[in-house]
């Protein structure tokens, strides 16, 4: 669902945000602060973050939402992917870019940001998930990486990111066609590796899945803050500490959501083998004979 002026605004904040990123990601730069201060640029232009900032180093693909008191650094020589959201009344802009750190590994930055800008080109409605995954993974060919073959980019709605369509990076016989006036999110991530990514780590962040009642004091003040504040949009475990200062209650808290069911968590993504990710990402909306850029990067 497209939210005209809502989403071209949180587009634009996203784009803004986004020309700062390199500016953060430093050798020694704390990732937490990196984060921190993403989000908090989105909130001072007069929006809010869609999701927990991730700033995945290395072999790390996504998720990685630095946890309370988490003091990883940029480490030198390394490839960080930033990726982050922003909404506005629920309308969200979803982006990512890569910062390239390692001069080594400017091939797989390579391969991400143009095969985004290749499968961006292609999008009209009718475009098949087929004909975009076949032109991704044919620009990872080209450069002699892989794609992530359990990443997908995804269709998008109000209030939720992951809207039940996945666009797949990879070659594929899926003959679903996008359809004019869809919201999408096409998200490509290069790897050294064989392409398959693991829960790796403890999550640093979770949604709401199913509102309802619970017993602990600390869970229900949590519940009732993140719903009133974001319904299901994902929220970061650091920002459960600005409601609860107490790790003890915040634990038990979070155990009792999570073994109700009431709420998911998303652990860090790491490649399988080990080896290095990139990632580009913009948000688009489908038009009859083309696309809308509302925001990311692109091109």
């Amino acid at each position: 669902m497209y939210g005209g002026k809502d989403h071209d605004k949180a587009g634009e904040i996203a784009n803004q945000v986004l020309k700062t990123v390199p500016d953060k990601v430093r050798v020694g730069a704390r990732l937490a602060d990196i984060c921190d201060k993403i989000e908090q640029e989105i909130i001072d232009l007069g929006a809010s973050p869609a999701f927990p900032c991730s700033a995945a180093v290395n072999e790390y693909a996504a998720h990685y939402a630095p946890l309370y008191g988490d003091n990883s650094t940029v480490p030198e020589n390394s490839i960080v992917k930033v990726d982050f959201g922003v909404h506005i009344n629920g309308y969200i802009c979803d982006c990512a870019t890569t910062v390239n750190l390692n001069p080594a590994l400017s091939h797989l930055e390579d391969a991400s940001r143009k095969s985004l800008k290749t499968a961006v080109e292609l999008v009209k409605e009718g475009t098949t998930i087929s004909e975009l995954g076949s032109a991704i993974h044919a620009v990872m060919r080209e450069h002699n990486v892989n794609p992530v073959f359990n990443l997908t980019g995804h269709s998008m709605d109000r209030y939720t990111v992951h809207a039940g369509i996945s666009i797949l990076n990879h070659e594929n016989n899926i003959s679903l066609p996008l359809k004019e006036g869809m919201v999408i999110a096409i998200e490509t991530f290069a790897t050294t590796g064989e392409g398959y990514v693991h829960d790796h780590g403890r999550p640093g962040i979770f949604a709401i899945a199913s509102p309802r009642a619970v017993r602990n004091a600390t869970a229900r003040k949590i519940l009732s803050h993140f719903y009133s504040e974001r319904q299901t949009l994902p929220f970061a475990e650091r920002w459960m500490h600005k409601i609860e200062p107490s790790s003890f209650a915040l634990q038990n808290a979070v155990r009792e959501l999570e073994l109700s069911e009431v709420i998911t968590s998303y652990p860090p993504l790491r490649e399988s083998d080990g080896a290095m990710v990139s990632q580009h990402e913009c948000t688009l909306l489908v038009e009859k004979n083309g696309f809308h850029v509302i925001g990311g990067a692109y091109p």
